[in-house]
């Protein structure tokens, strides 16, 4: 299993929802070239259903996972149902900080899925989602910045 935690300041101290962006994600799309898709399936009160598809570097992944979202806090979980991965979850939070900017954390746990070769990829396909993901985080703080 691999686990990634990134975290970015945003500039926007009234930046407190990230459903807004999670709910209409085309601001998303327009910032983060390595997001291929990033599409609500289904939307109920607390949780929202996405389909993704990322390019990390030639290689085309794609999951459907389940978001909950979490406004009061500021946090949304998430949890792949279907895709690529063996087992992907995670979390996007924003947290307020004693200086009166907030700090957008984004963590991530997943499974590759492919044993027999993951000894001898592990470390170049983690290098490579970690900048994709970091190219994503910049990109929903963009967004939480234009539209706080």
């Amino acid at each position: 299993m691999y686990s990634l935690f990134l975290k970015i300041y945003i500039n926007q101290p009234k930046a407190e929802d990230l459903s807004s962006i999670w709910e209409n994600p085309a601001s998303l799309l327009e910032k983060a070239d390595k997001i291929k898709t990033l599409k609500v399936i289904k939307k109920e009160k607390n949780r929202l259903y996405t389909r993704w598809e990322v390019d990390i570097e030639g290689a085309i992944l794609s999951w459907y996972e389940e978001d909950i979202l979490d406004r009061e806090r500021g946090l949304i979980n998430f949890k792949m149902r279907s895709g690529d991965f063996g087992d992907f979850f995670g979390y996007w939070k924003i947290v307020p900080t004693r200086w009166g900017k907030l700090r957008l954390e984004f963590k991530v746990n997943y499974d590759w899925g492919i044993p027999v070769l993951e000894p001898y990829v592990k470390r170049v396909l983690e290098k490579k989602a970690r900048v994709m993901w970091k190219s994503f985080l910049q990109a929903v703080k963009q967004a939480l910045e234009s539209n706080g």
